[in-house]
């Protein structure tokens, strides 16, 4: 800092090393957040900065308009954005999201997942969990399930559509899962695939 002014007079990057799984509670304005090493429990609170977490095993982060990519959840993730989008590459235990504008993409979810959005979209490729919960504005969704899911299907939308896999041939094998997917949207689409 420049002790005459008290002011940071150029950019300060802090680096620290820790054990795996170690807990870390972060909090930021607009600087990005970067925690390579997997952690044990993550609290993350940032406005502008964006985020990035390899891997956790619990994670909390709130942000007004940050981005957050994360490699790994293994039991908790709760996520509340104003504008951030949200990316994970797998997310098992419980997933809950509060978002309003921002984007959430999960490539595999291997957990309930819960979320309110007002334009968001939600996009999940493979959906294992047993149930997905969405209650959204104007945002859309569409879940990839494995074939051989039985899916207890709720949806609700006022103008918007629902897509819907072709009917499976019928088979005496008993199905590998179940799931159960409530949806109540008013201008959104719902879709859901097979994979």
């Amino acid at each position: 800092t420049d002790p005459s002014t008290r002011r940071l007079s150029r950019k300060v990057f802090v680096t620290m090393a820790v054990p795996e799984g170690t807990n870390a509670a972060i909090s930021t304005a607009t600087a990005k957040i970067d925690c390579q090493a997997p952690l044990g429990i993550a609290n993350i609170k940032t406005a502008s900065g964006d985020v990035e977490i390899a891997q956790a095993r619990e994670m909390e982060a709130k942000t007004a308009s940050g981005d957050v990519r994360v490699g790994a959840v293994t039991e908790s993730l709760r996520l509340a954005s104003a504008s951030g989008d949200f990316r994970a590459e797998r997310c098992s235990g419980r997933a809950n999201f509060s978002l309003a504008s921002g984007d959430i993409r999960i490539e595999q979810a291997e957990c309930s997942v819960t979320a309110t959005t007002a334009s968001g979209d939600v996009v999940v490729n493979r959906f294992t969990g047993s149930a997905f919960n969405l209650n959204s504005m104007s945002g859309s969704a569409r879940l990839g399930i494995p074939i051989g899911t039985t899916v207890d299907l709720d949806a609700t939308t006022l103008s918007g559509q629902v897509i819907l896999p072709e009917a499976a041939e019928e088979t005496t094998s008993p199905s590998e899962r179940h799931t159960s997917v409530r949806v109540k949207m008013v201008s959104g689409d719902l879709e859901i695939r097979r994979v």
